[in-house]
């Protein structure tokens, strides 16, 4: 409502088998998000990673944790921006043999454009300072929302096709998405419940 905070929680797990790269992953993420009159929204997530390496035996364990911040503006009804710092603090995960591995740092920033109120066309840049040597990689993606409680998205992530699907029933909303090329047919699955 016009005026009103906002607030948000969520809790999401990731779990991925990924025998091409040895390593499974468990990554957990606790977000808390406060918005104000659909004009501005900040929030931030505590990201847990647990991390088996397969190519080792036994298997190699490591366990790390990061944080990440971001904010939306909503410049008018049909054109939004973002900006996200990935790992702000760096991220380092420890493994069995005391070796560590790091996610480093990244800043991120999006515009969405809702040309007609079922479409949405969005673009972001991954790493726009193209921090520790690695290049910014674009983004693209649509989502159509033929129906009410229906959102069928397609897109490019690195130049990998993804595609996924939205399902609400009152307050609560299934979320299913997939991504190809180095993703290597990742799956994603969310439930979300409005309080």
């Amino acid at each position: 409502p016009a005026g009103k905070a906002q607030f948000a929680a969520g809790f999401s797990l990731m779990t991925d088998r990924n025998d091409s790269l040895n390593q499974n992953t468990n990554w957990y993420t606790f977000s808390i998000a406060s918005g104000w009159g659909e004009i501005v929204a900040l929030g931030a997530n505590l990201n847990i990673y647990d991390l088996e390496l397969t190519n080792f035996t036994p298997n190699m364990r490591g366990i790390g944790a990061g944080f990440d911040v971001g904010g939306l503006v909503r410049f008018s009804e049909k054109l939004m921006f973002g900006l996200t710092v990935k790992e702000m603090l760096t991220t380092d995960i420890h493994f069995d043999n005391g070796s560590t591995f790091r996610y480093q740092m990244t800043v991120n920033g999006g515009v969405s454009l809702n040309p007609y109120q079922q479409i949405t066309i969005a673009a972001d840049v991954h790493n726009i300072f193209a921090q520790y040597g690695n290049d910014p990689t674009m983004h693209y993606g649509l989502e159509v929302r033929p129906i009410y409680g229906v959102a069928l998205r397609a897109g490019l992530s690195d130049n990998n096709k993804t595609a996924g699907a939205s399902f609400g029933v009152g307050d609560f909303i299934i979320d299913y998405a997939i991504m190809g090329g180095i993703y290597n047919r990742t799956q994603t699955i969310g439930a979300t419940w409005k309080i």
